[in-house]
């Protein structure tokens, strides 16, 4: 199957210079599900005892097998170019869904606006009403990283995710809807 047509195409400033970035959607397949996992296997922070860093473990934030051993989605996946995804997991149809954004090179500055990009076509196409994203203590960038991006911080979550046997604290972050849309000039 061939690439499927992007449905943003974005001028990022990265620091190797100004580069057009395009997002597609990607089908979930056995193979693509691998490919990402493999890749994300090498981030630290993205795993933890509550998804552990297994192909099954990653493929079950995004398919589930029904009593009757029929495959369903419960997530959605889109490329940027050969350099990360998003994804989007835990869909309230109509209302939230929780959001993942994931760099092969592990670089999002400059990428910023991509990101916002993504989000509000998120909103726009599946009508969510907030997004929310969240953030264990111990990836200290990532913070930073999604109040750029334009996350609100909501709150914290007291040992809400646990990590090689250790309990840590969770910062909840949201986007609503009529922000995403301010925010990107809409």
């Amino acid at each position: 199957m061939g690439q499927r047509d992007p449905v943003l195409s974005i001028v990022c400033t990265e620091p190797e210079g100004t580069t057009l970035r395009h997002v597609r959607p990607v089908n979930l397949t056995t193979e693509k599900l691998r490919d990402y996992h493999e890749k994300l296997s090498e981030f630290d922070i993205a795993f933890n005892d509550h998804v552990p860093n297994t192909p099954e473990g990653f493929a079950s934030m995004f398919i589930s097998v029904n009593a009757d051993f029929t495959v369903s989605a419960k997530g959605l996946l889109f490329e940027v170019d050969d350099v990360g995804i998003l994804y989007i997991t835990q869909i309230v149809p109509g209302y939230s869904a929780l959001a993942h954004f994931a760099f092969w090179d592990r670089r999002l500055r400059g990428r910023e606006e991509l990101c916002r990009k993504m989000l509000e076509f998120a909103f726009r196409t599946y009508d969510f009403q907030r997004i929310e994203t969240r953030v264990a203590l111990y990836a200290v960038p990532a913070m930073a990283a999604t109040e750029r991006i334009g996350f609100i911080k909501e709150g914290r979550a007291r040992e809400a995710v646990r990590r090689n046997g250790t309990w840590y604290d969770v910062n909840l972050y949201s986007m609503l809807r009529r922000e995403a849309l301010n925010v990107t000039g809409s």
